[in-house]
């Protein structure tokens, strides 16, 4: 199992777990409970499993099945393209890897509390940073719960991740054009009491 684990396959890979010979032999013990407690006394390999699923975050999609039936007349695999702008977005930014993601993460939670931090509470501008906040942090939920608990589909599984990470920035950048609401003035009460007897004694 340990050997399995670390040998980073999947379904598609040229030679799956699932056609190991002692797979059958072994298959009752790959629980997500066991595999659970064996992630916890590796954190080496924790760390390289939540890095790894970069890649398969920043690829979008699967590229080995097409979009189109086997005789539409299109190459083999070819992909129908919805969402262009998103899919060559993340492909650009493919070479940064793991850490890239983190710098990207790191700059839409400041850019969300900076807002909801400086603002008032009931205002627009902290409005928008919450909003943004709720997507970057489903962004990192959705991430990590498919690289950790999902071991065929992890590409289509973060999918939902990119497009609440898409999101996130245009909400934030929207809040910044915000009018900012003034802070409410509160008055002591010792002033106000001396205001009131001026203004009384100023229309006697």
């Amino acid at each position: 199992m340990a050997a399995w684990a670390r040998g980073s396959t999947n379904w598609w890979s040229p030679h799956p777990v699932e056609l190991d010979p002692m797979y059958a032999r072994y298959r009752s013990r790959l629980s997500r409970a066991n595999l659970a407690r064996y992630l916890a006394t590796q954190p080496a390999l924790d760390a390289r499993v939540f890095a790894g699923g970069a890649g398969a975050c920043l690829s979008f999609r699967n590229t080995n099945i097409g979009t189109y039936p086997m005789h539409a007349g299109y190459t083999p695999e070819s992909q129908e393209c919805r969402s262009c702008l998103l899919q060559d977005t993340a492909h650009a930014l493919k070479w940064n890897g793991f850490s890239g993601v983190l710098v990207y993460w790191l700059a839409c939670f400041a850019a969300a509390g900076w807002p909801i931090a400086r603002s008032v509470p009931g205002g627009r501008r902290r409005a928008f940073g919450l909003v943004g906040l709720a997507l970057i942090g489903c962004t990192v939920v959705q991430y990590t719960t498919a690289v950790y608990g999902e071991g065929d589909e992890v590409t289509k599984h973060l999918s939902p991740a990119l497009f609440a990470a898409a999101l996130a920035p245009v909400w934030l950048v929207a809040g910044a054009f915000q009018q900012r609401r003034a802070r409410p003035v509160v008055v002591a009460p010792r002033r106000a009491s001396s205001l009131l007897w001026r203004t009384t004694a100023s229309l006697r």
